[in-house]
């Protein structure tokens, strides 16, 4: 991790008080002084997430420098007595353990404020560095009561689960009821409730209005501050779907502080939804670079790997997450979907078994059963679980419950059933259903049929970004192949005519033009396939071949064989008997006009 020659990180204070239910204050002042310590020009401060990685580990100095790449640490102890605390602090310099500052202050609450600015202020004298507080003044309140709720918020928040995320949103709203201008109490209400809509936690139609409110509220009281931009650009992306919008908030954040990794972070989900995933990986990466430890960062990272098809990488960061920590249920999860496509079904089997029961059984994880026991061939099972999913329709939006049992029809090829169910998601403004339609090779086997085209466009506001199938001018959707060797090939996948096995190495015919155009890569037949397995036109024909159904064939044959002849190739494609069904079954879920195919 590349840093700046003085960088730091916050210890979480610990909570000193007799009462354990204070745990929140203490935690609180942590992510006040982060707030306020950014603020120091020419010091990089680590984020929360980094700084409560620490909380509880005891780790020696030495090992914390080493961990996380930093020069400095600050901790302290917090004991809280009514409406007053005792806050020790002490910074000290890694290399040689020195303290620089030690400091103990006996406070009432109305003035913690003050002490923070002081304690920033100390730090940016010892560090030679500049505390910029014009705006942190108008950040944070004189109400101590309203602070006090805003405290509590985040404490719930930072928990990232539906029940903590709902506890959070009231905590910022009394806050708020408290003190009217508190701008950082509006963004935590709107980051709150666009996280709630998004994922199809609450119902998208009441809480998104509500998210674009609060954000607009924290815009106008101050617009200097980091949190209300990224609260507004969340909001634009997915409520209004206006990423012109997103972008003027983000790049605001950046200029007030071009060191928030969550405003690198929130750029990388900007690019996914405008179908730049290369932009979106360099993005992800810096938000890691900056603060290598917040999980969702990761989980930005392995999710874009896994758009892209680059499977092995998507699980390498999936790994690196479970090693942070091993609960962390989005790596589990994201790595049964790369086993999937990857074509390793026992793999993704077991994974989602697991994911199943951590996650007491989640509509998230019966849907992910459901769509692998079916492509298993285990009919039985996976309608079990598809049974299961709708015993929980009381427990769930409607919006959410909806995306999962897309997924489990898709999973069981009903595909008359999910098309209902997507356009539920869609009618129910699911947050993230942009992200999926256009990202999730899931839904990439719906692309080539044409009644998908009316429901895309109505889901995805950026037309340069549709797939393909669906592009008024057939823009490209050029992927990499990856060999045994350093060598590479671009390749629009609509551009394969097939691919012919050679031993070890495999022939890849495409067009250009009128012209046909081949190569001889390293690699086997089998490693190509998973790495266009989300691209639902091309199928194993035989053993020794793939194929684009839906390119331009003269097709002859029976029940007991077929070839497909193109105009372009003297290499006819065989399809053996035990594959005709299969191929056959393609053509036909893709809705390929006939009327494009010649058979005889």
């Amino acid at each position: 991790m590349s840093l700046t020659e003085r960088s730091l990180v916050i210890i979480p204070f610990a909570n000193v008080s007799n009462n354990i239910d204070d745990e929140y204050f203490s935690d609180g002042i942590t992510d006040e002084l982060l707030v306020t310590i950014n603020k120091i020009k020419g010091i990089k401060t680590l984020s929360r997430t980094s700084s409560f990685y620490l909380k509880g580990k005891g780790l020696p100095v030495s090992k914390i420098g080493e961990t996380l790449g930093v020069q400095y640490l600050l901790e302290g102890s917090v004991r809280r007595i009514e409406n007053s605390a005792r806050i020790t602090v002490q910074l000290i310099e890694i290399e040689n353990e020195a303290v620089l500052l030690s400091e103990v202050y006996e406070i009432e609450l109305d003035n913690m404020l003050q002490v923070q600015s002081s304690i920033a202020t100390k730090i940016a004298e010892q560090l030679k560095g500049v505390f910029d507080d014009t705006s942190f003044g108008n950040s944070l309140t004189q109400n101590a009561k309203a602070n006090d709720l805003y405290l509590k918020g985040n404490y719930h928040w930072y928990r990232y689960t539906k029940e903590e995320i709902e506890q959070a949103t009231k905590y910022f709203q009394q806050a708020i009821t408290l003190e009217a201008e508190f701008a950082l109490a509006h963004a935590g209400l709107a980051k709150s409730c666009v996280v709630l809509g998004a994922l199809g936690f609450s119902n998208p139609e009441l809480v998104f209005p509500r998210a674009k409110q609060a954000a607009k509220k924290a815009i106008l009281i101050n617009n200097r501050l980091v949190e209300p931009h990224l609260s507004s650009a969340w909001v634009s992306m997915f409520y209004d779907g206006s990423l012109a919008t997103a972008r003027q908030h983000l790049d605001q954040a950046l200029k007030l502080n071009p060191n928030n990794a969550a405003t690198y972070a929130s750029f990388a989900k900007y690019y996914i939804l405008s179908g730049q995933l290369e932009k979106a990986e360099d993005e992800a990466l810096r938000s890691i670079e900056i603060d290598p430890m917040v999980l969702t960062h990761h989980a930005d990272l392995f999710r874009i790997y896994y758009y892209m098809s680059r499977y092995d990488d998507s699980l390498k960061v999936c790994d690196s997450s479970l090693n942070i920590d091993s609960t962390f249920l989005p790596a589990l999860e994201q790595k049964g979907w790369t086993y999937t496509f990857l074509g390793e079904l026992d793999k993704a089997l077991d994974i989602f078994t697991k994911y199943k029961i951590n996650s007491n059984s989640s509509i998230g994880s019966l849907a992910a059963l459901c769509y692998v026991y079916a492509r298993s061939g285990f009919i039985a099972e996976s309608q079990a679980a598809l049974q299961a999913i709708k015993e929980q329709k009381r427990e769930h939006e409607a919006g959410a419950l909806a995306f999962q049992l897309a997924i489990a029809n898709i999973g069981l090829r009903n595909h008359d059933e999910a098309y209902i169910f997507i356009k539920q998601v869609i009618n129910h403004k699911l947050g993230i259903a942009g992200y999926e339609l256009l990202c999730n090779p899931i839904f990439h086997q719906l692309k080539s049929e044409q009644r998908f085209k009316a429901l895309f466009k109505k889901a995805i506001l950026i037309p340069h970004s549709y797939p393909l199938e669906l592009s008024e001018h057939k823009t490209p959707n050029v992927i990499t192949i990856h060999t045994n060797t350093k060598e590479k090939l671009l390749l629009d996948p609509s551009d394969l005519l097939f691919a012919k096995a050679d031993n070890n190495y495999t022939s890849i015919f495409w067009k250009e033009g009128n012209d046909l155009k081949n190569t001889l890569l390293r690699m086997n037949l089998g490693q190509l396939e998973k790495q266009l397995s989300s691209f639902r036109f091309i199928v194993r024909s035989h053993k020794s071949f793939l194929l684009n159904v839906n390119a331009e064939w003269a097709i002859k044959g029976n029940a007991r064989g077929y070839t497909f002849k193109s105009v372009l190739s003297p290499t006819p494609v065989p399809v053996s008997r035990s594959r005709v069904k299969e191929v056959l079954s393609r053509i036909e879920e893709l809705n390929i006009d006939a009327a494009r195919k010649s058979v005889s």
